[in-house]
């Protein structure tokens, strides 16, 4: 079943990073840059998640560029859109929660992400 917490901190840089973290390549940013407190389990687990879009996303590029399967690209990347958004307002929203159908796929995919 899908993890879900609220916020406790109410740190604006921390919000910050969680939503860079579905924003495609800016996902790099909370990557390098949080650091310390506000690298808790909450923002590893957005930084999973977002990766996981990100990976989605570049799979779909892969698809569409070099193999020639241009619809089949299109959706992959559609498919990594909408979870990139619906990943963007949980953490607008205060909600740190796993995304539906493969966010516990992500977190533990994507365990070397810490």
């Amino acid at each position: 079943m899908a993890e879900e917490t609220t916020q406790t901190n109410g740190s604006s840089n921390s919000k910050l990073y969680k939503a860079l973290c579905y924003l495609s390549y800016l996902w790099l940013v909370p990557y390098f840059v949080a650091k310390g407190e506000v690298r808790d389990e909450n923002m590893i687990l957005n930084l999973k998640q977002g990766f996981g879009c990100l990976f989605i996303i570049v799979i779909g590029q892969l698809l569409a560029n070099f193999l020639h399967l241009v619809t089949i690209g299109a959706i992959v990347i559609g498919i990594g859109g909408i979870l990139s958004l619906i990943g963007f307002i949980n953490v607008l929203q205060g909600k740190d929660k796993e995304l539906p159908l493969l966010g516990s796929q992500f977190t533990s995919w994507f365990s070397f992400v810490k």
